[in-house]
């Protein structure tokens, strides 16, 4: 029985890896950025804004305040203090949302659409395009514990 499950995981990895793969290589940068971009207008623009500044029609009622991107400044992040986060970073944040803010989650759309509209975040910043703000995740927790266990604190980070 275990190794049953054991293949069975790895036959749902394979495929997943494959299946992401694929989709990755189909859509040229254009056209994930059009995707990425119609998915933003409808699902985030009511609190990020046109802009990315975090000034959309819904954030005077919001607080935490959404965050801005065209700073290029995040607050979850597996990199070092400063630098830009990884993709693997904005993927946790809109997969599984953020608790105790207004942002929620999207586990249910694509990796696709979430890929996508990832790289349309990157449009409002020129700090992505500057290779000295990416650095690689460090290992372990790059804020000390007790910031997680503190709400005002947790939040005083943003």
């Amino acid at each position: 029985m275990r190794c049953f499950l054991i293949g069975l995981f790895y036959l749902f990895l394979s495929t997943e890896i494959w299946a992401s793969l694929t989709i990755n290589q189909s859509l040229s940068n254009q056209e994930y950025l059009k995707h990425g971009k119609q998915f933003y207008n409808q699902s985030c623009v009511g609190c990020h804004g046109e802009k990315g500044d975090g000034n959309g029609p819904g954030s005077a009622f919001l607080n935490p305040k959404p965050r801005d991107f065209t700073k290029g400044i995040f607050k979850f992040s597996s990199t070092p203090l400063g630098y830009l986060p990884t993709d693997q970073d904005l993927m946790r944040t809109i997969s599984m949302g953020l608790h105790g803010t207004s942002m929620p989650n999207f586990r249910l759309q694509s990796e696709n659409t979430k890929t996508s509209v990832i790289e349309y975040i990157k449009t409002f910043s020129d700090a992505w395009k500057n290779p000295t703000k990416i650095k690689e995740p460090v290992q372990g927790a790059p804020f000390p514990a007790d910031d997680f266990k503190n709400h005002e604190k947790f939040i005083a980070r943003a």
